[in-house]
């Protein structure tokens, strides 16, 4: 019959007396993360603490506790989040790293609390956990590799006539695009000239004009100018 290892009682360096096992009191500690200074509540950290003298030592349990801390204020999956959801899957670390496309060795960190994923695995492993057909993808990945080269609108991104209006506005704002105005229009402060290049006016006409005929309403602030000014009858073409 066996019976499970007495865990070793460390004792002071400085007296000689035996440590005891408490839980350190709350504190707020600064830590970085992701080139950030974060001002982190820490609690819950075991440490071994002698009665002698008062001296307190730490260990990877305590350094685990503090990693968590860590990750629950940056909003982070934890360590056993990251273990459990592997394991409901049936990876192992090897194929789950390799599915993520990073070292097992650092999985197996991130999984014993040494160290923080970045947010960008962050944000992948959530991806994975939560979506089957991101994980299908993941997997196809390595056999096709026209995935992913080619961006594919769902139903909550812009249309397409949006997207363009918006390339349209970036080449007239970056002077590439020439605002003509084939028709003559009241003169009022700011409209004397027929070509405008990257002006601000130049670019609320086209947005006007724009949404207008995509049925979107307008709500942005009209520049000096505009007043009496009708977007419809302007076009646009590039220089």
């Amino acid at each position: 019959m066996s019976f499970p290892a007495k865990r070793r009682v460390p004792k002071c360096h400085r007296c000689g007396e035996p440590f005891e096992r408490k839980i350190a009191p709350p504190r707020v500690e600064r830590m970085k993360y992701d080139g950030a200074r974060h001002d982190v509540l820490v609690e819950g950290v075991p440490q071994w603490q002698c009665e002698g003298c008062g001296i307190t030592a730490t260990d990877d349990d305590s350094d685990t506790v503090v990693q968590d801390c860590l990750r629950r204020h940056i909003g982070l999956i934890s360590a056993n989040e990251i273990r459990e959801g592997r394991t409901a899957l049936g990876l192992t670390q090897t194929q789950l790293a390799g599915l993520l496309g990073c070292a097992a060795e650092s999985l197996s960190r991130w999984e014993n609390g040494a160290i923080l994923q970045s947010r960008s695995y962050d944000r992948l492993l959530r991806l994975f956990y939560h979506l089957p057909r991101a994980r299908d993808l993941l997997r196809m990945i390595e056999s096709d590799k026209a995935i992913g080269r080619v961006a594919v609108p769902g139903p909550r991104d812009p249309p397409p006539e949006g997207l363009e209006a918006l390339r349209i506005l970036t080449r007239i704002w970056d002077g590439s695009a020439e605002h003509v105005e084939h028709h003559k229009v009241a003169p009022t402060p700011g409209t004397q000239k027929s070509k405008e290049r990257g002006s601000e006016l130049g670019v609320w006409m086209e947005a006007q004009r724009r949404n207008s005929a995509a049925g979107v309403g307008w709500s942005g602030p009209s520049p000096k100018g505009t007043r009496g000014v009708d977007p419809a009858r302007a076009t646009w073409e590039p220089s």
